[in-house]
Parts: structure tokens; C-alpha cells; sequence
């Protein structure tokens, strides 16, 4: 059984109002569009989303999660800051100044999805990410929790680096994603087809290992091509916090 729905990355942003943002928040955001040779990232952080290094993170849950699925989402998400210059300060739920708000319920259905980097702060009052995995989803929700939480730091799907070869069976995956957790065609080729421009990243090698790949199941691709749930952060994974977030 497939674990659904994968997550999703939001691209509904205006680019205009999301560059302008960036650029309010991090002024390096409009050298990093200027020339990716100066700050050269892992597989596939877009350019200008990144937070200012060593900025602290205000992050809140809509609603009232349990606290014990607050905690075990908290425990997951800083992974990753063992690795960059910044940090995360969990406020009170509902906190309306927060940068990055969570979304627990299942009121925009059964979905995972986030925002890129500073593209968070153009949904507010609503959330900027939603996790509706469980600790008793197990791989799944270490995955999901890791991922959402990467494209809040500005990281960019793995599976669509430029480099990347998956022999993908679109028929396959438009039948097992559309109208599942409101996924359309159109976010079916975005989230799988589209490849990422190499103009608009921060481009090192392809990384199969990073948990911002979605997992390859043969019965996705033709029949033999499979890459598993990537559950741990990679050395690519890790290689972008220090560069993206240097000390």
C-alpha cells in the first residue's frame, strides 16, 4: 500500500509579491538570484527564499493539537538545525506573529504541504504548512515532518533536480493521485513532471538519499526503478544547512 498523499510543495504564489517579500526579509536573497556560483547549495534550494542566517524562527500550531503530537512534530523538525546557523522558537498556539504556522486538523483535507522559505510569511493569517501524518504512521511521518519542514527552509523537491532520471508512469500516478486529498492533473505535473530550471537554483549533484525526495515505488515507475522512504537527513541534506546557513 502507498503511503498518500505524498507531500506537496505550494507554488500558488504570486512571483512578483514573493520576490518582493524575500527581498524585504533577506537582502542576500536578491545577490543569490543574481549568481548562484557565489552561493552554491545543495541539489535544489531555489533561489532568493532563504531566511537570514542566524535568524530565529517563530513557528506556531493553528488550533489545539495534542500536545504529545506537538511535541513528537517539535522532536523531528529540529534535525535540521544541528546542522545551519538558525533556530526555532515555538511560541503559543495561534501566535499571529508567528513566521511559519502548522495546520494539524484535517479541515483542508488529508494532505502535507508547506510553503517555500519565506514564501510562509505571505500566508498568513492561515498556514503556511500542513502535517496531517501521526506518530503511529511511523517512516511516514519522520519523512513527512523532515520534508515539510525543509521546504520551510527554502529546500526544493529532489526528484525534480534537472539531473534526475526517474522513468515515472504518469498514467499510474494521475490515477492514484487525482481528486485524492484535492490534488489535481495540474499539481500532478508540478510536484512530479516539472523539472526545477537550473537559472532558478542552488545546484550541486543529485542526491537519491535526501528526504526531499519523494519515495519511487516500480509500480510508479516501469515496473524495476525504486528509490525508498528516506527517513534521515542526507550528507547533501546536512551539506545545505551549513551552506545555505553558514556559521
Amino acid at each position: 500500500m502507498l503511503p498518500l498523499p505524498f507531500c506537496r510543495c505550494r507554488t500558488d504564489k504570486d512571483p512578483q509579491l514573493s520576490y518582493e517579500n524575500a527581498i524585504a526579509i533577506n537582502p542576500l536573497n536578491a545577490l543569490a538570484s543574481a549568481s548562484s556560483a557565489r552561493r552554491k547549495k545543495r541539489s535544489v534550494a531555489e533561489h532568493g527564499k532563504l531566511w537570514p542566517t542566524g535568524s530565529t524562527l517563530n513557528i506556531a500550531f493553528l488550533g489545539a493539537p495534542a500536545p504529545e503530537l506537538r511535541e513528537a512534530i517539535i522532536d523531528v523538525a529540529v534535525g535540521w538545525l544541528a546542522y545551519g546557523n538558525l533556530r526555532f522558537r515555538f511560541m503559543k498556539n495561534n501566535a499571529p506573529e508567528a513566521d511559519i504556522t502548522i495546520l494539524t486538523t484535517h479541515e483542508r483535507g488529508p494532505i502535507n504541504e508547506c510553503s517555500i522559505g519565506t514564501d510562509c510569511l505571505l500566508d498568513r493569517p492561515a498556514e503556511s504548512m500542513v502535517l496531517t501524518v501521526r506518530p503511529d504512521n511511523g517512516e511516514y511521518f519522520t519523512n513527512t515532518v523532515l520534508h515539510e519542514f525543509g521546504h520551510a527552509l527554502g529546500a526544493q523537491h529532489e526528484h525534480q533536480h534537472p539531473d534526475a532520471r526517474i522513468p515515472w508512469n504518469r498514467q499510474r500516478l494521475l490515477e492514484l493521485h487525482t481528486g485524492a486529498g484535492g490534488w489535481t492533473e495540474q499539481d500532478v505535473d508540478e510536484q512530479y513532471f516539472n523539472p526545477l530550471e537550473v537559472s532558478g537554483l542552488l545546484m550541486t549533484d543529485y542526491d537519491p538519499l535526501s528526504v526531499m525526495h519523494y519515495p519511487v515505488s516500480p509500480a510508479l515507475t516501469d515496473g524495476l526503478f525504486e528509490i525508498p522512504l528516506n527517513t534521515e537527513l542526507s550528507e547533501k541534506d546536512k551539506t545545505f544547512m551549513r551552506l545555505a546557513y553558514p556559521y
